[in-house]
């Protein structure tokens, strides 16, 4: 996101390829055409300060995301729900998916500012998780390997206990770290490689 489940310009492969490919079933990379693609580094010279004042807004955006998504979106289905099982969702009856053609951008100024700045969502994106809430592109509706990765950000969100926290240390560890050496994409990205080598 991003965030789990939170993306920026992609390239023609998936999400970190290049770190996946050994021992990997190329039937699941086959498919990560639909993942988000994020720069090595999200380095935008946002300062810590600057951070700070944005985190609450991007609290309150997420929110309303889910809301909306919780609302309109579809009810994982009997596989899903046993994926989300397996990435580790403690709730995965409250998780919806909502199909979009473009994953949506904040509208605040700030928060637009500071997306286009570093790149943070762009027309490719192919999901985007705000904890129970994920959104997924239209055509990436049938990558297994999508669901999969946005449900292990879910149960990253209820493991740290909601938006501040899950976007505080995502976020944090994108800007410092880079993408997608970033501990927390690199503990889903092993989940979903995990999960998407065994039979659906």
């Amino acid at each position: 996101m991003i965030i789990s489940a939170v993306a920026a310009r992609e390239g023609k492969r998936g999400i970190g390829a290049n770190r996946l490919t050994e021992g990997t079933p190329s039937r699941w990379l086959s498919r990560q055409n639909c993942r988000h693609n994020h720069m090595t580094r999200m380095d935008a010279g946002i300062t810590p300060e600057q951070f700070d004042l944005l985190l609450p807004l991007a609290c309150q955006w997420a929110a309303a995301q889910e809301q909306r998504i919780c609302s309109h979106g579809q009810a994982l289905s009997d596989a899903q729900l046993a994926d989300a099982r397996l990435a580790g969702v403690a709730e995965p009856e409250r998780v919806r998916l909502l199909y979009v053609p473009e994953i949506p951008i904040p509208e605040h100024p700030a928060l637009r500012a500071a997306a286009d700045a570093i790149q943070l969502i762009s027309p490719l994106t192919g999901g985007l998780t705000l904890r129970y809430g994920i959104f997924i592109r239209s055509d990436c509706r049938f990558n297994r390997a999508m669901v999969v990765h946005e449900l292990g950000h879910t149960a990253q969100y209820e493991r740290l206990g909601g938006f501040e926290s899950f976007l505080r240390q995502y976020l944090s560890q994108c800007l410092t770290i880079g993408y997608p050496e970033a501990p927390m994409e690199q503990e889903v990205i092993s989940l979903t490689a995990r999960i998407c080598s065994s039979p659906e």
